[in-house]
């Protein structure tokens, strides 16, 4: 059975709630539909490290690997959170 959570990009307040929400339901996926800015607006905070790891509340994320296409990224991602199972994001 697939599960799909739509959702806003997050604003810089909300970045932590974000990444404890894809830990807690462990989603696998996100697709981001807009670029972190449009049009000189900020339309999300960026919820991901630029690279190496960068902690999310009690959430570590790193950075595993990263494709730049012409239209779009895809980045690969670790979770991890003290005692508990890696998590894998794409």
């Amino acid at each position: 059975e697939q599960v799909f959570i739509a959702s806003q990009g997050p604003p810089t307040e909300l970045v932590n709630d974000f990444v404890r929400m894809l830990w807690e339901q462990r989603v696998e996926k996100v697709v981001m539909l807009t670029k972190l800015i449009e049009d000189s607006r900020i339309k999300c905070d960026c919820y991901w490290p630029d690279e190496g790891v960068e902690a999310f509340g009690e959430i570590i994320m790193r950075l595993r690997a990263i494709q730049i296409f012409a239209d779009y990224t895809i980045r690969n991602l670790e979770l991890t959170k003290k005692n508990q199972p890696i998590q894998y994001l794409t």
